[in-house]
């Protein structure tokens, strides 16, 4: 067997140094977005940090690693990729300078860098310790009494309500949200937005926590990008919104070409059956010309989500 190597920290403080410059770019918010192409022309363009270490191509191992750590702390926490790697390559460097200052007066060792890695294990571990047994007690003493409190029904509640000094912390925690990930041209009208939706959100016997990760896991079939329209057009729309573009191609109406169709009422899960086709016409009228759209039964999918989240009691019937 090859004989195992060992990581020196230069190594390591390099590792995250590149992830950190690659951060830096879009950190904070005079941070700009960062632009990303794949072999297939496809673009990208982000400032969020999970995606953009996500989307990296690394080939060495300790920088999988580390990315995979950051992912599974923004899982946890929602926020914090890009904090994370400037907190690590901080703590490195401070490391590293303090064991290569203390190794120099150390004569345990048969080399220099032998006492740095020692000395480098030993402030590891004392950090480990602080963050255990000391950090919790620091962050009730001195952090908590400078911050706010939010609960969930401060996000939920209405918008009319008295509740001012809340409302202006929940303004405020989407606002900054948003700064990090839209900059300032749309950050206010996308926290104006998410502040309503969280408004209307609804939920039967689960935690609020389950509605919001709902919202994650299914934001792209909630979302219904509209070309030709800038983001402060956009609205929320209570229903199931079937894209305009899946079936045929469109039809000209007596205003303008139609986007989107969205369906308000109720739907069974049995609408369709193999083989049949659903047309909507347009204003009561199903003659051929005022036809909006066709689609068969492979779209009963799309229908089924409707009747799902009706059952979550997401949607009024």
């Amino acid at each position: 067997m090859p004989p195992l190597g060992h990581l020196h920290m230069e190594h390591v403080l390099q590792a995250v140094g590149v992830l950190e410059a690659v951060i830096l770019r879009s950190f904070g918010p005079e941070g700009g977005q960062v632009l990303f192409t794949r072999d297939t022309g496809q673009a990208m363009l982000s400032r969020s940090g999970t995606r953009i270490l996500t989307a990296l191509h690394l080939e060495h191992p300790l920088a999988r690693m580390v990315v995979e750590c950051v992912w599974k702390h923004s899982s946890a926490t929602g926020d914090g990729s890009k904090t994370f790697i400037l907190l690590l390559a901080s703590l490195l460097r401070l490391i590293h300078a303090a064991a290569s200052k203390e190794s120099n007066v150390s004569h345990s060792y048969s080399s220099t860098k032998a006492a740095e890695a020692s000395t480098a294990r030993h402030l590891a571990d004392k950090l480990l310790a602080f963050g255990l047994k000391e950090l919790d007690e620091l962050i009730a003493t001195g952090v908590v009494p400078y911050g706010g409190c939010i609960s969930w029904e401060d996000f939920t509640v209405e918008a009319q309500t008295p509740s001012l000094t809340n409302n202006l912390c929940v303004q405020k925690l989407l606002r900054s949200f948003f700064h990090t990930r839209c900059g300032y041209t749309h950050c206010d009208f996308s926290s104006h937005l998410t502040r309503e939706l969280l408004s209307h959100w609804k939920f039967k016997n689960q935690l609020p926590s389950f509605s919001l990760q709902l919202v994650s896991d299914y934001f792209p079939a909630l979302h219904t990008p509209v070309s030709g329209f800038p983001v402060r057009s956009s609205r929320l729309i209570e229903g199931q919104v079937i894209h305009r573009d899946f079936a045929t191609p469109p039809l000209k109406t007596d205003h303008q070409p139609v986007k989107a169709v969205v369906l308000t009422g109720s739907l069974q899960p049995t609408l369709l059956s193999t083989g049949d086709v659903l047309e909507l016409g347009c204003r009561g009228r199903m003659k051929e010309e005022r036809s909006i759209l066709h689609f068969s039964s492979w779209m009963e999918s799309s229908l089924q989500a409707k009747w799902n989240y009706s059952n979550l009691g997401l949607f009024d019937d």
